[in-house]
């Protein structure tokens, strides 16, 4: 199977956002209370990871860290594919407009015709 410029600048994009989106994982989050501890959303731009970081908790507030072998977590599928989709759009938009760009220079060339 062969795949283009375009394809392979693509399929190089998607992969990107793929690992920026679990790359997001790693950003800790401020947890007030025990109660909030009990529901941690991790992950962006949209929160697809649900952990329970309550079973040591410090006093007072602290900054919890998503780790997949300490705390029970939930992983929602739909918000992982929806985060992935929005971060590979910001990834790639650059790349959409240059093309818009370039093939609209391509249309208002006029054509060099001798006489």
């Amino acid at each position: 199977m062969r795949f283009g410029h375009r394809g392979r600048l693509a399929f190089v994009l998607t992969t990107l956002a793929f690992f920026c989106t679990l790359a997001t994982l790693a950003i800790p989050v401020e947890v007030e209370s025990r109660a909030e501890a009990c529901a941690v959303d991790f992950g962006y731009p949209i929160h697809f990871v649900t952990a329970d970081t309550a079973l040591t908790p410090p006093p007072g507030s602290w900054v919890a860290h998503y780790d997949p072998w300490e705390y029970p977590a939930d992983f929602h599928w739909g918000r992982f594919f929806a985060s992935w989709a929005s971060v590979a759009l910001l990834v790639s938009s650059p790349f959409m407009v240059g093309a818009r760009r370039r093939a609209r220079g391509r249309l208002r060339r006029p054509s060099a015709r001798p006489s």
